[in-house]
Parts: structure tokens; C-alpha cells; sequence
């Protein structure tokens, strides 16, 4: 057994250790995080306009959504199919048109797997 300072020195040294070791794989982890899809795709400003038009008008055709925006039709259209691959808004074909709208299901369920995966980065390691 060492002596009371040597056991402090020790614990102290684990303590910040322990903590070098959680920053390093919590910042690659939150960069990760931040660097998803969904952060990507909600960083880009008509993007995420879009989303807050068909979530506030509901369910619209490209023609409807590009009325509200200065973009050409063929941008707003790029941006509705990514934001589609991203899982947030999903399109049914009716007739010639496709009508677009927010995934409320998949998006809630994007949302509570981002939250889960924050609460590991968050959490710390040596309690």
C-alpha cells in the first residue's frame, strides 16, 4: 500500500487520463455527429425552408413548393430529393404529379436515434 499522496497522485492521474481519453474519442464521435446527414441537410438554409413550408402547408407538388422560394423548380426539386434520401420528406407519385410531404414518422424516429447517440457522446466517463 503507498503512501496518501501516492494514491492521490494515482487517482489524479487516472482521473485526467481517463478524461484525455474520453475528449478524444467524444470529439471524433461529435464530429461524426454534427458531419451526419441530417445536420447536413437541415445546415443548408433552402433546405431547411422547404422542410419548415411542407411541415407548416402540408403535402405540395414541386410547382406549389417553388411559388413560395426565388429558386428555379429544378433546384427546389434537387433540394426536395435530398432531403428524401435524408429520410425527412417522402414523395408519392398522383397522376403526372409527385406530391411531396414530411415523414413525421421517420423523422421523429431520426431525431430520438440522434438523441441516443448524444447521450453516449455526452456522458462522461469517469463519474
Amino acid at each position: 500500500m503507498g503512501s496518501p499522496s501516492s494514491d492521490a497522485d494515482s487517482t489524479l492521474t487516472c482521473a485526467m487520463v481517463c478524461t484525455y481519453i474520453h475528449l478524444m474519442v467524444d470529439r471524433k464521435a461529435l464530429k461524426a455527429y454534427f458531419d451526419s446527414e441530417i445536420f447536413r441537410v437541415f445546415a443548408e438554409p433552402v433546405r431547411y425552408n422547404i422542410f419548415r413550408f411542407l411541415a407548416e402547408e402540408g403535402p405540395c407538388d414541386v410547382s406549389s413548393i417553388a411559388r413560395g422560394f426565388s429558386q428555379d423548380r429544378s433546384v427546389i426539386s434537387r433540394h426536395l430529393q435530398t432531403l428524401e434520401r435524408a429520410g425527412v420528406v417522402q414523395s408519392e407519385k398522383v397522376s403526372r404529379q409527385v406530391i411531396y410531404s414530411v415523414s413525421g414518422e421517420a423523422m421523429i424516429a431520426r431525431m430520438e436515434e440522434n438523441l441516443a447517440v448524444l447521450k453516449k457522446i455526452i456522458s462522461t466517463c469517469c463519474k
